[in-house]
């Protein structure tokens, strides 16, 4: 699920890309960014910024899990230690 949110976080960063091209070639033409365009950075940041919020806490389970992994793993080999003696 982290690659997935790191994927997902990756492509709204090639949009978010994509739209400042657009919104800067309008510029350059001298024309006036439409809304639609601001309207769109604003939804992307928004998603961008649930998406960084949600990679955050899966980071943290997985960090979580990966340390009662290993406290499970030691007792486990504490336990088979007393058990052979």
């Amino acid at each position: 699920e982290i690659e997935q949110l790191e994927n997902s976080l990756a492509s709204l960063a090639g949009r978010e890309n994509k739209i400042y091209g657009d919104a800067a070639d309008v510029e350059l033409r001298g024309e006036t960014v439409p809304a639609s365009i601001s309207e769109q950075l604003t939804i992307l940041e928004s998603a961008k910024a649930e998406l960084i919020n949600t990679l955050a806490q899966r980071r943290e389970e997985y960090q979580t899990l990966e340390a009662r992994y290993e406290r499970y793993t030691t007792r486990f080999r504490q336990l088979k230690k007393e058990d052979s003696k």
